[in-house]
């Protein structure tokens, strides 16, 4: 039985002005543990020297996050993927770039809409990022293109998960889908 008390980690040494949700956690695979902060950025948890590095929005300046309100974050190798109501971040963790990837009106190839509520892997060239009453994207890492899937407005990606089989099932607000890879479209369970 432990009986070592239990310790607290804020990552603002100013806590009376730190009152903030965390909405998702994720461990790279250097060991550090991502936040995702409801209003507050991006945090990191380096559990060797048990201190946060903060990545917060600075308005006007694109080599930042795009918003300080994050939903989820994904890992993977060297870069932290952000779901904001911004769009699709990607953070480099070696050289600390922001990519954004946003909607463009009238690209196709853009992502479908700006409100991010999930992201998966899938593999080292694809990932998958659901929104917010636009459907589902997939993103070619090679190309730097967005694919659409169930773009219909109202429809709400809540989550997306790859199985152990490669398998990409998506859960949303109508259903759940999962991914043909042959012929390239999703089917519905409901």
């Amino acid at each position: 039985r432990n009986n070592a008390a239990p310790e607290f980690f804020r990552p603002s040494k100013d806590t009376s002005n730190f009152k903030d949700r965390v909405n998702w956690l994720a461990r790279d695979p250097n060991g550090n543990i991502w936040l995702a902060m409801a209003r507050n950025g991006l945090f990191r948890f380096d559990r060797v020297t048990r201190a946060f590095t903060g990545y917060q929005h600075e308005q006007g300046k694109a080599s930042t996050i795009a918003s300080d309100s994050i939903y989820i974050i994904k890992t993977d190798h060297t870069r932290i993927w952000l779901g904001t109501p911004e769009g699709l971040d990607m953070l480099d963790t070696k050289t600390g770039h922001v990519r954004h990837f946003v909607n463009i009106a009238k690209d196709t190839t853009s992502i479908s809409n700006g409100t991010i509520y999930s992201i998966e892997m899938d593999g080292d060239n694809f990932v998958w990022a659901g929104t917010y009453r636009y459907g589902w994207n997939r993103l070619d890492l090679r190309t730097g293109r967005f694919k659409r899937y169930l773009p219909t407005p109202g429809l709400i990606a809540y989550c997306i998960f790859r199985d152990s089989d490669s398998n990409i099932w998506v859960g949303s607000n109508n259903g759940l889908y999962r991914y043909d890879r042959e012929k390239d479209t999703f089917f519905v369970y409901n």
